[in-house]
């Protein structure tokens, strides 16, 4: 039984487009994080970002979508706002098999 960890954002929150080489992330104000706004997003980095979205994706998947189309330094910013996502405690994360999920983590704050 293969398992796999997939990245989300946290409940409520949202990607908007915040410029033509920038994205925002929202988090709803009961959250009480700031928003955080992405420069120099390519449309590849603004595709996988936008995987984040429920269901989420694996790191692995995001990593692949990345470099097919953005190439190593893609990757470097894909790695870069993955940490800067997860330092403010935006993404969530879901333990899962091929049969379903097996556990999630919500985080409560940065």
């Amino acid at each position: 039984m293969s398992t796999r960890t997939v990245l989300s954002l946290g409940e409520g929150a949202r990607i908007e487009d915040d410029g033509e080489e920038r994205v925002a992330f929202v988090s709803p104000p009961a959250a009480f994080r700031p928003r955080l706004s992405l420069r120099q997003v390519t449309p590849g980095l603004r595709s996988a970002l936008r995987q984040l979205l429920e269901p989420g994706a694996s790191k692995e998947a995001l990593v692949a979508s990345v470099v097919a189309t953005d190439g190593a330094a893609g990757l470097a910013k894909l790695l870069h706002y993955l940490g800067r996502l997860d330092a403010l405690a935006v993404l969530a994360r879901r333990r899962e098999t091929d049969e379903g999920p097996l556990a999630s983590l919500e985080p409560l704050s940065p």
